[in-house]
């Protein structure tokens, strides 16, 4: 899945799995994770002044970038 953040504050309760090519971005804004956020098969992170914050662990494997 794909989650691009653009001055807005985004709460996850739960895990977040970004997987199969998914893409988090965020610029100028925040993503709040209550649990775990995975990013596999390739999926990416970018944080463009914006906030990533994690509860739980973060793993990013399988060719993704963070």
């Amino acid at each position: 899945g794909f989650v691009n953040v653009q001055d807005a504050t985004v709460n996850i309760v739960g895990d977040a799995d970004f997987s199969n090519n998914g893409n988090l971005s965020v610029n100028n804004g925040t993503i709040n994770v209550g649990g775990n956020a995975s990013v596999t098969s390739g999926g990416t992170i970018s944080l463009g002044g914006g906030n990533l914050n994690l509860e739980g662990d973060l793993s990013v494997t399988g060719g993704s970038n963070f």
